[in-house]
């Protein structure tokens, strides 16, 4: 779990320290507008009679411009008296004789990450991050708009990373006399069908928000990867079973009232959970906890509760006074908008108690269950559960490529060879694409550019056009002045 940390820490850590660079180029290209403006003054004053040209001023302002480019797309036009007007993402940046700066803005104060608003044009955000950039919207363009992609809008965890709904076979809903629960199946294959569609429009947001930086995709695929491991553990130490109720009331463990609602639950499976090696037989202890949120509410009732399969549901105990209790052990969900019922990275923690007591820890098979005083291993014990579902082929990596999955083993060198993949196809694109702006920027010096060498040489044939210039003229003021005098 500690090791776990410090990686996603790393993450976390760079992505925050991008926040001085986009500062540091947001400074810069407010700097820039500033001196485009200050140079359309200039030229507009000295073309303004119409028999100058400004041409070096001309030449800075062009200079400035093309260090523009490299911190973001835009646009331009100039005006009839020579003003530049520069737009980015459609709003002004440089309007005649004035521009309008850029500022940092914190996302939220929980990342402390920027985002890029105008100062005080009214126009908002400078770029909208919730859209994938693109060659189409020229938003591929620009060190700016690349450093706030590559960061991402947030620390991104599992709960960003959609998952396919399972498919329902045909083969799992064969009943005792062979025949298919079409009925039960037709419900379940109906209700994938509707997941499925949900899961193709998160994988939409998902292309255009967390899969869009590099960073936030895996800081997600990473703490998918110790959420699956962590969860999965858990549940073999302390397997749930699914409830459905009317509503059921009891106390707590303070005595205090409880009320469980009608609906469906998820259960402590009291009877085939394994228990810990303790004196009191413990059960429900996970491996992995939750910082601020327990495995189960636990609900004390006077009675014991039964399925309808005649499943006994709850553990009896003697209260203190010795009254003959039972518990039910309501697992506590976890939720997409609440980071502490999460199994993340971020809120992880080893179960003290069992850090403090090695024999709280569920290895022992249970009592209920017809064995008593043996560890729980051989075919189907936690020991081979949990070898089987570590090489078992369930988490998706990418859920652009819903089929392709993954075992435990295998994860994580899937996640980097995808990355090493990713970052080897950027390296070519970027290699190309410097390529062709040295190719363009060639010609276009070669246009209007400048070279010494060709002007040293036409300096120095005007150098000698200008001396035997003037060596015609005073050989003919000679031949003049000759002819007056001779002539006198």
């Amino acid at each position: 779990i500690n090791r776990a940390y410090d990686v996603y820490k790393e993450l976390t850590d760079y992505q925050t320290g991008l926040n001085n660079e986009i500062e540091k180029q947001v400074n810069k290209i407010n700097e820039i507008s500033d001196g485009i403006a200050e140079y359309n003054t200039i030229i507009a004053q000295i073309e303004a009679s119409g028999v100058q040209n400004a041409n070096d001023y001309r030449d800075a302002r062009n200079l400035l411009l093309d260090e523009l480019a490299e911190y973001t797309y835009f646009t331009y036009r100039e005006d009839i008296d020579g003003k530049m007007q520069v737009y980015v993402s459609g709003a002004p940046l440089v309007i005649e004789g004035n521009s309008y700066h850029m500022k940092c803005e914190r996302l939220s104060e929980d990342t402390g990450m920027y985002k890029v608003i105008w100062e005080d044009n009214g126009y908002g955000d400078v770029y909208n991050l919730d859209k994938a950039y693109s060659n189409k919207y020229m938003t591929d363009t620009g060190s700016l708009y690349g450093t706030l992609t590559a960061r991402g809008k947030k620390f991104a965890n599992y709960t960003d990373l959609p998952a396919p709904p399972k498919k329902p076979l045909r083969e799992d809903y064969k009943q005792e006399d062979g025949t298919i629960d079409e009925d039960t199946y037709n419900e379940d294959y109906e209700a994938y069908e509707i997941a499925y569609k949900q899961f193709e429009e998160d994988t939409k947001v998902f292309n255009n928000t967390t899969g869009n930086s590099i960073l936030t995709k895996i800081e997600s695929q990473f703490d998918k990867l110790i959420h699956d491991m962590v969860t999965m553990m858990n549940d073999v130490f302390c397997p749930n079973i699914d409830f459905e109720t009317d509503g059921v009331t009891g106390v707590d463990a303070n005595g205090i009232d409880v009320t469980l609602e009608e609906g469906k639950y998820r259960i402590l499976d009291v009877i085939n959970c394994p228990t810990g090696a303790d004196d009191e037989v413990t059960i429900g202890e996970e491996l992995f906890k939750r910082i601020g949120t327990e495995r189960y509410n636990v609900i004390i009732l006077d009675s014991a509760l039964t399925a309808e399969d005649g499943t006994v549901l709850t553990q009896e105990f003697t209260d203190t006074d010795g009254t003959t209790k039972h518990k039910l052990y309501v697992y506590n969900e976890e939720q997409d908008d609440n980071i502490f019922s999460q199994y993340t990275i971020r809120n992880l923690e080893m179960n003290d108690k069992i850090l403090a007591n090695y024999s709280l820890l569920p290895v022992m098979s249970n009592p209920q269950a017809g064995e008593n005083g043996v560890y729980s291993q051989g075919p189907g014990g936690i020991y081979d559960t949990l070898l089987k579902k570590w090489y078992e082929k369930s988490a998706v990596l990418d859920p652009n490529t819903p089929l392709t999955v993954y075992a435990y083993s295998d994860y994580y060198k899937g996640m980097i060879d995808g990355l090493s993949t990713q970052g080897h196809v950027w390296k070519t694109m970027l290699d190309d694409q410097t390529k062709l702006v040295e190719s363009i920027e060639d010609k276009r010096q070669q246009m209007a550019g400048v070279a010494t060498d060709e002007e040293l040489v036409y300096l120095l044939q005007y150098q000698h056009a200008f001396n035997a210039a003037s060596r015609y003229i005073n050989t003919i003021d000679q031949m003049l002045q000759h002819l007056i005098e001779r002539m006198a």
